[in-house]
Parts: C-alpha cells; sequence; structure tokens
C-alpha cells in the first residue's frame, strides 16, 4: 500500500475545501533556504511566479496560466486576512508578507476558491505566521552570502496571562 501524507493538520484552508491544494510547511521552508517568499511559492505545482525588483517585496503570482502580474487574480491571506489594501476593489499586490516570519503556506486551487468571493479568480494563498509561544522564547538567525548578501533576523514571544506577544525585526541588504 503506498504511503499517505496528511497534509492539513489544523482546521487551516485545506482541510474542507474541494480543488487541488499545496502546503508548505517550515521545514520545507528551511530547506530552501529563501531570500523572498518567491523561491518558496516556485517549488508549489501550478504556480508561475515573476520577479520585477531583487528584494521580493511583491510576490507576482499566476496561478495555472493566469496573468502573475502582481498577483491580480489571486486572494493573498496573511492568517486568513486578506493582504491587499483594498481587497474588494483594487486587488493588485504592492506588499507581500516576508517570508522570513511565515511558518506555512497553503494555497488552494480549482473550485474551492469560489467561496472566497470574485477577486479568488484564480485561487488562495494563505501565509501562516508564528504563534506566540507560550513561554519566554529568544531566537536569531543570521545568514549571508554571495554578492554581500546579509540577512539578520531576532525575535522574542512570550505570553502573560491570555496575551501573548511576539516582536521580530528583521534586515536584509546587500553589503557593498
Amino acid at each position: 500500500m503506498p504511503p499517505i501524507n496528511i497534509i492539513a493538520v489544523k482546521d487551516r484552508l485545506l482541510t474542507r475545501l474541494p480543488g487541488s491544494v499545496a502546503a508548505i510547511n517550515q521545514t520545507m521552508i528551511n530547506q530552501i533556504l529563501p531570500q523572498s517568499g518567491n523561491d518558496v511559492v516556485r517549488k508549489i505545482p501550478g504556480l508561475n511566479t515573476v520577479d520585477d525588483e531583487g528584494a521580493g517585496l511583491r510576490i507576482n503570482i499566476g496561478i495555472r496560466g493566469l496573468d502573475p502580474d502582481r498577483s491580480l487574480n489571486i486572494l493573498m491571506l496573511e492568517d486568513g486576512i486578506p493582504v491587499a489594501l483594498n481587497p474588494c476593489g483594487e486587488l493588485k499586490m504592492y506588499f507581500s508578507p516576508v517570508i522570513d516570519r511565515v511558518k506555512t503556506i497553503d494555497v488552494l486551487k480549482g473550485s474551492g476558491q469560489i467561496l472566497f468571493g470574485p477577486q479568488a479568480i484564480g485561487g488562495v494563498i494563505n501565509f501562516i505566521t508564528y504563534e506566540p509561544p507560550l513561554k519566554s522564547t529568544t531566537s536569531a538567525k543570521i545568514r549571508g552570502g554571495e554578492g554581500g548578501f546579509f540577512s539578520g533576523y531576532a525575535s522574542y514571544g512570550n505570553t502573560v496571562g491570555n496575551t501573548g506577544f511576539l516582536i521580530s525585526y528583521l534586515q536584509k541588504k546587500q553589503i557593498t
């Protein structure tokens, strides 16, 4: 019997909707070592990404042949909330979630996206960020590479009573 892979463990975008789905988890993101969200999205079947600037501030995604210009035909979410400046009118993406803060990415392609409204013609992409930890946690990641690339990410989080918080700082640059 072939192995069965369970890709959704919580009540997320993928669990109850028809259509083709994909999930990129934290382990996969760490293996890719992305400089931007484009590096991760390229690994998802059926998605086409186009770079128009090198920093990865804007993700241009097309699903199954749709125009990737500013991800116009895709509903982009961060933790289930639309990222577009005006999700009911101006759908173009001028900002994308920073991949260093993303824990998992859920992608819905196919008939299930109609439940999210007419702005989701191509599909739905949900960037899920880290949750505040239950106890005091500090983490840091520093990377460098060719051409003077530097990336530094630090975060601190805790839960006090019923309130959780996560504070993070990110700096990416080309050192000349």
